[in-house]
């Protein structure tokens, strides 16, 4: 999971739903920055964490409300989409990396969340589901 999380190349998609209606922008944004600070900072990229901050000025995350976070293998951007609009992108390759790190990797914020996710990779690759040629 950490391998493909650090892959640039590997099309990568995390979909957020905010399920309560206590999350601020600002919060979730603090928290973000508060988990991918030693990340970023080992690989240089601590400026990039402004850029994704700016994204999320101006904008609030009523319950319900879809984050959606995709890299872009081609310039290694992260595009950000919020409630079902494009709100921009990071365009620091070092950033999305460190961003699907956070849910993929070793260290999880969400180990339950990070388990069903390789679970459903396994699953289309032939551990148990997906399409099969005969």
């Amino acid at each position: 999971m950490a391998n493909i999380a650090a892959d640039a190349a590997v099309a990568k998609t995390l979909r957020i739903v905010v399920t309560t209606g206590m999350l601020t922008a600002s919060r979730f944004v603090g928290g973000v920055r508060e988990s991918l600070a030693p990340a970023l900072a080992m690989v240089g990229a601590g400026a990039s964490m402004g850029a994704f901050e700016a994204l999320f000025e101006g904008l609030s995350l009523p319950k319900g409300t879809e984050l959606v976070f995709s890299n872009v293998p081609s310039s290694g951007a992260l595009r950000v989409r919020v409630g079902g609009k494009e709100v921009g992108s990071v365009s620091d390759r070092r950033f999305a990396p460190a961003l699907f790190g956070l849910y993929f990797g070793p260290d999880s914020v969400s180990p339950s969340g990070r388990d069903d996710i390789k679970a459903g990779i396994e699953k289309g690759f032939g551990g148990g589901g997906g399409r099969r040629e005969e």
